[in-house]
């Protein structure tokens, strides 16, 4: 946008000095060129009369005039060092010093003088221009006839050096004013688009999630009020984020006293009616209250296990917006996989950011808390790449959770006989986390869907989860300021790619 305004502007500046420096180098050639004419035209007033007189007596045998205007001609050669010729009716040739230029326009000027023609008028005299340029003027009688002719070899060499020197000297004074305008067009621009930086700066942490900072803005009225107003937006929308992370955060804390209060109430009445069923119920009816009781315990499982991941991503979203407020300006976006669907884009490293945990871990030693349990599922658990340990920028726990949840999510959805590879390897500046499976997978639809809370794929509605794991996973990576790609793995299944910092 930038460009957008200080390219009209330079242009407009250009023209409207050229429009200025075009006529006025034109008017300096012009007055350089009369100038040298005035000049000639009084040394050839000079030499006319002087050459009349010795025209007329060349048939009378004396040669007093004749010496009187070679001495003169001599006197101007002198001074000008620019040739003379001087020519009877005939055009044959009196007298003469130095050498007249020949060719067809010295030819073609002498001739018009001849027929009385007086040649006297310059062409405009450029840096470009021939270095000579002759001039004749005829020696009229009173009868107007033309009784000879008087030519001047005309150098307009100093004339072309001073104009070429005017040009340059007016040429500095374009550049300076270009160079003025260049400068006054940049600040301009910087001031007419400061309000607009500072919104885009305010959208830019608003879309992250990062805390938007007031300040101060200048610029043309209109737009500051409008930056003022995108600012007092952006923080109410920050001031509703906070109040639903609060909320969510309060309401699961809340929320765990009841139900743990409920939990004593169901297991107290599960052995108080296990022992009147031993006393006296019907055996039907005291299977019936066992299985009620058993379902009511299931919901409470489940309710439980919601409120926990609930906590958890509370939690993780409140250290992801603390990190991404920490961030002064927005990142360079990092490319991820081809083909995939990405749900997150970690904030990048900012100057005054504090700088992440590290961890100094292997795949092995993630994966092996997880090994019986994909045991027990079926899963068959596989190391791919590097085995050395790596140092990543990342917290330990929180990797350990991100690797927690993909191997649960492998273990539940994947299905027995399945193989799932992880992978932890060090690329160039980028630590890579690799967890993929050769399950049935997700469709493409579903794959644009996945990180949404509480969002499950139709299939695995029947099985026990939150639909909360990659919500959380996310807000782990990019807490850590790391990047998450799902796509579809080779084998078939998912493919879960965080790329974090190296250390």
């Amino acid at each position: 946008m930038k460009l957008r305004l200080l390219v009209p502007l330079l242009v407009f500046g250009l023209v409207a000095i050229g429009a200025l420096v075009v006529p006025a180098a034109l008017t300096i050639a012009q007055q350089r060129t009369q100038q040298l004419e005035r000049q000639r035209v009084e040394a050839f007033d000079q030499i006319v009369q002087r050459s009349f007189a010795a025209v007329s007596n060349v048939g009378s045998g004396s040669g007093t005039n004749l010496a009187v205007l070679d001495r003169y001609l001599e006197r101007f050669y002198d001074t000008y060092r620019e040739p003379v010729m001087v020519a009877d009716g005939t055009g044959a040739k009196v007298t003469s010093i130095g050498q007249i230029p020949e060719g067809d326009a010295t030819d073609r000027v002498v001739s018009d003088a001849l027929r009385g023609i007086p040649q006297l008028e310059l062409p405009t005299v450029y840096p470009w221009s021939d270095a000579w340029v002759v001039a004749a003027r005829p020696l009229k009688t009173d009868g107007n006839v033309s009784a000879g002719v008087v030519a001047i070899g005309i150098s307009q060499e100093q004339a072309r050096q001073d104009v070429a020197w005017g040009w340059v000297q007016l040429g500095s004074v374009g550049s300076l004013l270009i160079a003025g305008l260049l400068v006054l067009g940049a600040v301009w621009t910087r001031w007419v688009l400061r309000p607009v930086r500072v919104l885009d700066t305010a959208a830019n942490a608003l879309a992250e999630q990062r805390r938007v900072e007031s300040a101060g803005v200048t610029g043309p009225p209109e737009l500051r009020r409008l930056a003022t107003s995108f600012e007092r937006m952006a923080q109410n929308v920050e001031a509703a984020l906070d109040q639903q992370r609060g909320l969510i955060a309060d309401a699961s804390h809340q929320l765990r006293n009841p139900l743990a209060a409920i939990r004593l109430r169901i297991d107290a009445l599960a052995t108080h009616g296990a022992g009147e069923g031993s006393k006296g119920l019907p055996g039907e009816a005291s299977g019936e209250a066992a299985e009620d009781i058993a379902a009511v315990t299931h919901d409470l499982d489940r309710l439980e296990g919601t409120l926990e991941r609930m906590l958890k991503f509370a939690h993780a979203e409140h250290r992801a917006s603390r990190r991404q407020s920490e961030v002064p300006e927005l990142a360079e976006p990092r490319a991820g996989l081809g083909g995939g669907s990405g749900f997150l884009d970690g904030a990048g490293r900012g100057s005054g950011a504090t700088p992440p945990e590290e961890s100094f871990v292997s795949a092995a030693t993630l994966v092996e808390p997880h090994r019986s349990a994909l045991a027990a599922a079926g899963v068959r658990l596989e190391l791919a790449g590097e085995t050395e340990p790596v140092r990543a920028a990342c917290n330990l726990s929180d990797l350990e959770e991100m690797v927690e949840i993909l191997l649960d999510n492998a273990g539940k959805y994947a299905g027995s006989g399945s193989v799932v590879r992880v992978a932890l390897c060090r690329e160039q500046d980028r630590v890579i986390l690799q967890v993929s499976d050769s399950g049935p997978g997700l469709s493409d639809g579903d794959l644009e869907q996945i990180g949404a809370r509480f969002w499950r794929a139709v299939q695995h509605r029947d099985q026990p989860g939150t639909g909360l794991g990659h919500a959380i996973l996310s807000q782990l990576a990019c807490g850590n300021e790391s990047t998450v790609r799902v796509d579809r793995a080779p084998e078939g299944g998912l493919r879960t790619r965080i790329e974090m910092g190296a250390l």
